[in-house]
C-alpha cells in the first residue's frame, strides 16, 4: 500500500460538530476560513471542518483544534465581501495527522491508502 499525502483546506468551527451524511449550513466570517473555502472551490470542493476546543479563540492554532474532524463537500457557496455561507454535506471523519500553512490557508495533511 502506498501512502499519498493531500493538503486539504481546513475551517475551524465554533461550537459545532459536523458528522458524515449530514447536510449543514455554515456561516463563515474569518478571513482565513473564507480563503480556505475559496481554495476548496478552486480545486475539488472538498473541505475539512474541525471543532475548536475553545470558542473564545479568534485565531485558532493547531493546538486549539479537536483531534477528529469531517471531510465535507461544498454544495452551494455564496461569497460576499465580509462573510461566506455554504451548504455542505459530511462524507468522512478523519483523525488529525498534521496541519500546515499553505500561503494564508490552514491545511491538513491527510493520509489516504491506495490499494
Amino acid at each position: 500500500m502506498n501512502l499519498l499525502e493531500i493538503g486539504i483546506p481546513t475551517v475551524p468551527l465554533r461550537g459545532m460538530v459536523v458528522y458524515p451524511n449530514i447536510v449543514i449550513h455554515l456561516d463563515i466570517g474569518r478571513d482565513k476560513s473564507i480563503k480556505a473555502v475559496e481554495a476548496a472551490m478552486n480545486e475539488d470542493r472538498i473541505l475539512a471542518v474541525v471543532t475548536q476546543k475553545d470558542d473564545a479563540v479568534d485565531a485558532p492554532t493547531v493546538h486549539d483544534l479537536a483531534q477528529m474532524g469531517t471531510l465535507v463537500n461544498q454544495a452551494n457557496v455564496t461569497l460576499t465581501r465580509w462573510y461566506c455561507t455554504c451548504s455542505c454535506r459530511g462524507h468522512y471523519t478523519y483523525s488529525r495527522n498534521e496541519y500546515y500553512k499553505y500561503g494564508s490557508v490552514l491545511c491538513r495533511g491527510l493520509r489516504t491508502r491506495s490499494l
